[in-house]
Formats: C-alpha cells, structure tokens, sequence
C-alpha cells in the first residue's frame, strides 16, 4: 500500500512539474510578441508594460469590449413620440443646415421612376389573319349546314315550318357553333336556317366585316389610359417582329360594338330590314379583337425602364437655409430633416460612446486597483461573476430605458394627473442591481464598486442626471444591504421594503432642495415612485434569481434556506446510517451559524455547509468514532495507511455526493476545504510507533488531507468548528476550563499549520470566533448539579474513563 501510494505520489508529482514548466501566461507571451518589435521602449510598449503589470491584458480587453456594448446600450435612442415637425408646419425661424452632406432626392427620385415607367408603352401582340381565318369558318359553317338542307323543304304552314325548323336547330346548331367557333343565338340560327344558310347571306356577313379586316381592335382600351400620342408597340404574331403605331389607330372594341350599324353602302335585295338588322346583329357578335396585351412583357420592360434611373442626389452645405420663416414644412423638408437629425446622432452616439467605454473602464480599472491596494482582503473575481455583473447591469440599464419609455408615453397626464417627468424615474426599480448582485456575490467590496458603477451608468443614462445618481446609490446600497443577513424567504421582500423606504427618505429631500412649483405635490409623489421602486425591486429579484442560479451555477441565499431543511435526501440518509455524524454537523452548524453572525460572514452558507461538511462518512460511517460503539473500532485491525486511506475517502466522497445532488459550488467547497491539508496526527504517530519497519518511514505529508485549504471565511469556521467539536466530544468531563483550553489550542494549531491563511480570517475575527465557541460549546455541555448517592445521584457511582485520541 505504502509503494503504492509512493509512486502515485511521484508520478502526480512529476506530471504537475512538467505542466509548469510548459505553462506560460498568454499575457507573457503577448508581450513578449510586443518586444520582439523593438517597441518596448516606445510609449506603446510602456503602456502595455503598464498594464500588464497591473491588471490582465484579456480581462482589461473583456472590460472594455463589455463597456463599449454598455455605452452603446445606454446611447440606443427610441422614443414613441415624434418630436420633430410635420408636414403643414409653419417654420417660426430660418432652420439651417449644421452639416455639409448628400443625401438620395427620394422624392425626385420616386417622381422619375413613375415617368420613366410610363414611358415604356404597352406590348401587344397583333393577329392580321383574325378576319381571315374567321371568314374561312364562316363559309364552311353555311356550307355544312346547307348540305344538311338538302332534300328538305320547308312547308308552307307556318305552324309547321317553325316546327321543322326548331327539330333542324336542335339536332345542328351544336355543329354549326363548332365550326364557326363561337355563339350563336337561338334566333339568328332559325333566321340563317330561314334562309338555308344561302351564300349570298354568307357574302352579306362576310361584307360587313371586311370593313374591320385592317383595323387594330383591342377587348378594352379604357384601363390602358393612353394619351393620344402615345406609341403602342406591336409584336407582329409574336415572332418578334415590332411595330410602333399611334394611338389613334387603335380601336376598342366595345365601342365598335356599340356602334355597329348595316352600311348605308351596301345594297341587297336578298334581305328585308328585319332580316337586316339580324344579320347585323350575328356580325357585331362576330367581331373580335385582334390586339391580346402582353402583361408580363409590358411589366418587365417597364420595370427594367424603373431600375434604369439613376438616383437623384441632393447636395446640401453647411448653412443653407432648409425652411425659411414663415414657410410651410413640405414633404421634402422632413425627409432632409430627417437625415440630419439621424447624421448628427450617429456622429454624437459614436464619439458619445467611445468616450463613455473609457470612462466605465476607467472606473471599473481604478476602483479595482483601489480596493487591491487598500483592502485586506484578497479579491477572486471569476468567469461566472463577471457574467452575471455584466447581465444584471444590462438588465439595469433596460429596465431604466423602460422608465423613459414610459415617461414619454406619460400615460398619468392622458388622465389629468401634472405629475412631473421624474416620476418614472423613481419608479425605476434600480435597486434590483444592488439586491441581485449581493444574493449572487458574496464579496462586499465588488458589491460595493457595483452599486457605484450602477449609479453612474444610471445616471449617464438619465442625462448626466447626479440627482439619479444619488438616488441610485443609496437604493443600490440599501438593496445590498438588506439581503446581507438572509434567513428566510420572506427577507428578500422585507429588504425591498426597506430600500422603498431609503429611496423615500432620499427622493422627499432632493426634491425638496431642487424647490419650483407645487413642490408638496412633487415630494408626494416622486416619494411614493421611489418606495414602488424598492418594492418591484425585490419583485423582479425574486424571478431573475432561480435564472441567475441555473445559468451561471451560483449558490444564493435562498437555494441555502432551500438546503436547510433537514429533510433533504442526504441528510435523512446521513441520520439513518451515521446518526453520530449527523449530530456532530448539527452541532457545528449551529457553532459555525453563531460564529459567522458575530464576524459579519454569510452565517446561513456556513450553517448548510456545515451540515453537509461529513455527508461522505454515511459511505462508510463504522470507521469514525461518532459512530462507533466502544467494544469495537475496526482501525484495530487494519495499518495506519488503510486508515488515512478510509478518512481522506470520505472528502471525496462527500465531494461527488455534492455534485450528484447539485448541492451548489460553495457547499461543495466547504466540503473539499473542511480539513484543508490538515495532519492525520493520530495515525501519523501509529505508524511512526509500529513495529512494522517499513512503516517508520513515513512521511508527514503523506498523512496530510489533499486539501485545498479554505478559501473563503465560512469555510474556514466549518473547518475550526469541526476540529473543535470533535474534540469536545472527546472529553469525559466538559468543563468550562476544559472547553476553553480545546477552542484556543485547535484555533491555534490550525493558525501555526498555515491551514487558515488563504480564507481571509483575521485576527480580530479569530479571537471573536474563539469568544463564540467557548460559548456555545458551554451552552451545548453544560453542567448539571449531581446529587449525592442517598439524594438518589449517581455522581459517586459513574468513573470516568480516558479516551484515546479521537480522530475526527
């Protein structure tokens, strides 16, 4: 076992070595690509070199990408209302230009386009053999139908000869339409079948239409809207071949229609004039248009004619006069004004928000470096931290652009109310940055810097506005403030409760000095936005948290209030298998929850990280002494290094069990770190004392926990409370001497081992977590007044006994 672990120990030990030596910092080798230019001893290079050797390049370079999105957010502009002038304005004074520029003519532009589409004619499609083709179909029909006549006679009744008639035209007239190609009225076909479709009637009708034979007919002429000398192209039978004609050689053909009438000109003899006015009618019928409008070539060429036109620039100087006074505002006037008001705001909103990115990283940079030089405490600002510091300050600053939104909807003065324009500005839940932030981050010196740099965002937001600026970090801090000592579920609102009484007190004495009108009223009411503030304050923190928590694995108050419940899965498995374990977590959670009170740490992390500190011993719980009984201790029987073996196991163990319940990142640290790199001293002096020679040998730090040390306060009181309840424990006889001798003696072993250096405990804190165990300890083991033996006492009869070293 000892080889075993010897070589495991030299080969870990040899990989770690290896790692460091191949390790270099990307901002080493950065700067190391800047000396290679040669710059070094330019400007440039000092500045890096300064930087470098100040802060991270990568987390400077984060800071400022983060603070350019920020000033860039807060310059975002929207505004529901448009404030500029309307069309039919009059001008009051002369409105110049401030800028020299060019700008597209969108109205010029717009009217060539209409022209250059409506000079593009419609394209037809021209049928010179229509007539030709129709009167083809017109002899065949009367020659089929005469063909069909023959052998038949009609009788001279007229009763009869109707009859016969009617029987021709049901069985023919069918026919008769299919050669023709078109409609035929009942009464036209009975009065050609009169006549026995003789050629000289075909002649007549053919004669009628000749006339139209050279006459371009379209079906409708109105819709086209052509001026009367407007070209038409024609594509003659669609092969390609065109033709412009006037438009005056175009005739519609509802209007031939409508006009048609039997040509003074043309003489018969063959034809009454009722049969006339028949066959007229069977001829207007037989009209058609020769012209069919070609849409999709006339839409395409007249698109084409619409994207060849070059747009109309407008050049406008420096000083023109845009609107003289007394003019009315036309539509071209708010087209160019409204380029310059969007020229001059992408110009101020750049610069703007440059300007403001170094100013934010300018804060942040100095705040950070003053808090490091001035603070005692080590600052570890991590990945997830910055990330939820850069989301809660993007939800601050839309939240806040919300309230100016409302602010100019002014939805209070729709209904009578003059309520001033910092109302909603009040009513602006800031207070949610500060509450968020000290739920989801620990450390009161970021905490501190947050609630500053929130106020002055907020207030660049609000035009530079210190008044809000105030507001701001007074809410901030009193949001902060009052999540600092959470207990219960119910304190997040108590908290919003109290910063809505903050904001009150603030508001009621800023608006009070800024004096003006109605100044009662003002004080009413911007004093009432502020306490509504701090209340949504703690409204929306309550939703965003659980979000918070999920995304970025943080650990808040209120998941701990949630781990505290003594039915959790781990803890009532822990009662069930080792009740002696599960004692001692209550009892140093409760040594640890007091402790942390009294040092201003997060009492309610150290409670719950107490309680789950030893969920590994429920793994194997026989091998610790809380849970042995006294006729055996399975440590007998096996060597020194089995048992370090089993107890350093059962951090581990608890580790993983952490992590398969989610338990949260600062629990499962207080697990890993509850013994730090602590001696096993017990089985350290066994193995040096075994006869076993192999076994004298051992090194220390083989009997060492891996460790790491505490990190954090909490878990530095986790680890001195631990020792020192086992330790009490251990003891026959707690006297108070007794109890108080344990508390200095672990304290200090654990001081000179170097277990608590990296935890941030200070003197001043460990003499008064020293003051607070002795007490509890003596509440815990107080003595009860025995009576003597004929009282009924059992003093005299009970014998105490030495226990051996406990080992815990």
């Amino acid at each position: 076992m000892k080889q075993r672990n010897s070589v495991e120990k030299k080969k870990n030990g040899k990989q770690k070595s290896v790692n460091r030596s191949k390790y270099q910092d990307q901002g080493d080798q950065f700067l190391n690509w800047v000396n290679s230019l040669g710059i070094e001893r330019t400007f440039l290079g000092k500045m890096l070199y300064l930087l470098e050797s100040s802060f991270k390049v990568r987390m400077t370079a984060l800071l400022f990408v983060c603070s350019i999105f920020l000033a860039f957010l807060i310059n975002l502009e929207f505004d529901p209302i448009y404030t500029g002038y309307k069309e039919g304005d009059i001008a009051a004074i002369d409105i110049r230009s401030p800028i020299t520029f060019e700008m597209v003519d969108e109205i010029a532009t717009a009217e060539k386009r209409v022209r250059a589409e409506e000079s593009v004619p419609p394209i037809f499609r021209y049928d010179r053999d229509i007539y030709e083709s129709l009167f083809d179909r017109v002899y065949s029909s009367f020659k089929e139908m005469r063909g069909r006549l023959v052998g038949t006679k009609w009788s001279r009744s007229e009763f009869k000869k109707d009859k016969q008639i009617s029987e021709f035209l049901q069985k023919n007239k069918e026919r008769f339409e299919e050669i023709l190609g078109k409609q035929v009225d009942d009464r036209v076909f009975l009065f050609l079948a009169e006549q026995r479709f003789s050629i000289d009637v075909a002649n007549l009708l053919v004669n009628l239409l000749e006339p139209y034979v050279g006459v371009k007919i379209i079906a409708d002429l109105g819709p086209l809207q052509l001026s009367k000398r407007e070209a038409v192209i024609l594509s003659l039978d669609g092969k390609g071949d065109e033709l412009k004609f006037p438009v005056n050689e175009i005739a519609d053909l509802r209007s031939i229609q409508r006009d048609f009438v039997w040509p003074r000109n043309l003489k018969t003899n063959v034809l009454k004039t009722k049969g006339r006015r028949t066959l007229a009618k069977f001829a207007e019928n037989l009209l058609s248009a020769n012209m069919i409008l070609m849409r999709d070539e006339t839409k395409e060429r007249r698109q084409k004619a619409r994207n060849s036109v070059v747009k109309v620039n407008l050049s406008i100087k420096k000083g023109q006069v845009i609107v003289s006074e007394g003019s009315t505002f036309q539509p071209q006037h708010i087209i160019i004004l409204d380029q310059i008001r969007r020229l001059n705001q992408k110009r101020q909103t750049d610069l703007m928000s440059f300007a403001m990115a170094v100013l934010f990283v300018s804060l942040i940079l100095v705040m950070f470096s003053y808090v490091r030089r001035y603070s005692s405490v080590r600052i570890r600002i991590e990945n997830r931290h910055l990330g939820a510091i850069l989301s809660i300050t993007i939800i601050s600053v839309l939240i806040t652009k919300l309230a100016l939104f409302l602010n100019a909807l002014s939805p209070l003065d729709e209904v009578g109310l003059p309520i001033s324009d910092e109302f909603f500005h009040y009513l602006n839940p800031i207070g949610v940055a500060g509450m968020m932030l000290a739920l989801l981050v620990t450390n009161i010196q970021i905490i501190w810097m947050f609630c500053i740099f929130i106020a002055v965002v907020t207030g660049v937001l609000l035009n530079f506005s210190f008044t809000f600026m105030v507001v701001s970090l007074f809410a901030g801090i009193a949001a902060a403030r009052g999540v600092f000592s959470f207990s219960k579920r119910n304190d997040i609102y108590y908290a919003g409760i109290r910063t809505g009484l903050v904001q009150m007190l603030v508001i009621a004495v800023l608006t009070y000095l800024s004096g003006g009108e109605r100044l009662w009223f003002h004080i009413a009411w911007n004093s009432a936005a502020g306490f509504m503030s701090g209340v949504l304050a703690s409204m929306i923190a309550t939703s965003l948290i659980p979000i918070f928590e999920s995304v970025f694995n943080f650990t808040t108050d209120v998941r701990l209030l949630e781990l505290s419940n003594l039915n959790h899965p781990l803890l009532k498995e822990m009662i069930v298998k080792a009740p002696g374990t599960y004692h001692h977590c209550i009892v140093v959670g409760t040594m640890c929850e007091a402790a942390c009170e009294e040092i201003g740490a997060n009492a309610l992390l150290a409670k719950v990280g107490a309680y789950y500190h030893d969920i590994g011993k429920s793994l194997h719980p026989e091998y610790f002494v809380e849970n042995q009984k006294k006729e055996f201790n399975p440590h007998d029987h096996i060597s020194p290094n089995m048992s370090k073996t089993i107890l350093v196991a059962h951090v581990k163990d608890g580790v993983e069990m952490g992590e398969r319940y989610k338990l949260g990142k600062p629990i499962i640290d207080i697990i890993r770190q509850h013994h730090g790199t602590s001696l096993i001293a017990y089985f350290y002096n066994k193995a040096k004392q075994s006869e076993n020679e192999a076994l004298h040998s051992a090194r220390e730090e083989d009997f060492r926990y891996p460790g790491p040390k505490p990190q954090f306060k909490e878990a530095g009181v986790v680890m001195l409370a631990d020792s020192i309840e086992a330790a009490a424990r251990s003891l026959d006889e707690p006297t108070p001497v007794r109890l108080q001798n344990i508390v200095k003696n672990v304290i200090h072993n654990k001081f000179m081992d170097g277990q608590l250096e990296a935890c941030a405990l200070t003197l001043r804190d460990l003499k008064i977590i020293e003051k607070s165990f002795i007490r509890t300890l003596l509440t815990i083991y107080h003595q009860r007044i025995d009576y003597p033996k004929e009282a009924g006492g059992r003093l005299s009869e009970y014998s105490p006994s030495t226990k051996s070293n406990i080992v815990n």
